[in-house]
């Protein structure tokens, strides 16, 4: 019974969280500062997976980086005549870095975490780079006029690359310092899918609270 139960909620469990998130978000929402923690928990299991050499750039994360700044601006120019701020809104959307927890879904789904761990950080560091020159060129409204260069890139670095290097860091060192604890990570991959369904529920409340 428990089996068929855990089967039913992992073949549905986006629908499950999401729901469960837009319901309780009263009472979820109030422990949204845990998503951060839950992302590193998540990453750094994942990352015990991943071995150094392979965290390589390919041709396919470079079609992907064109396909992501080629059709940021489309989308933006395309838009733009109809509503200025829809055009900025679904631009950044299309801008925005891989997230964090790509790499984890990556694992679950069977594809390759060390590629799309690779993308994640080359995604978030190009992004860094070129959106605030991006948000210059077009003029948006309050999404990097105001900043400089450096600033702009300094800041999205020291939001993002913590919780996204950390974790690799983290299980680089416990892979030397630590075997035992690295391995028991590799061979728990299944926690990250439970982490990852909590960290969802939760960021499914915050929203919820903060749109109402």
């Amino acid at each position: 019974m428990l089996s068929k139960f855990l089967k039913f909620f992992k073949d549905n469990s986006l629908f499950i969280c999401m729901i469960t998130g837009i319901v309780f978000h009263n009472f979820i929402a109030k422990v949204s500062f845990m998503t951060p923690y839950l992302l590193f928990a998540i990453l750094l299991i994942t990352y015990c997976k991943v071995s150094l050499r392979n965290l390589r750039p390919t041709p396919l994360h470079l079609w992907m980086g064109c396909v992501q700044f080629v059709g940021c601006l489309l989308v933006y120019f395309l838009l733009k005549p109809f509503n200025p701020d829809l055009g900025e809104g679904t631009m950044i959307c299309v801008l925005a870095p891989a997230a964090a927890a790509s790499a984890v879904i990556a694992g679950l789904l069977g594809g390759n975490v060390a590629s799309m761990a690779a993308y994640c950080i080359l995604s978030t560091l190009s992004v860094a780079f070129l959106a605030p020159s991006i948000f210059s060129a077009i003029g948006a409204h309050g999404l990097g006029e105001d900043l400089s260069f450096i600033h702009s890139f300094l800041t999205i670095c020291a939001k993002v690359f913590p919780l996204l290097v950390g974790p690799l860091i983290l299980a680089l060192i416990l892979k030397k310092v630590a075997p035992r604890v690295h391995r028991q990570l590799y061979n728990k991959q299944m926690y990250s899918f439970w982490l990852w369904a909590i960290a969802l529920t939760i960021v499914m409340a915050n929203t919820t609270s903060k749109i109402l």
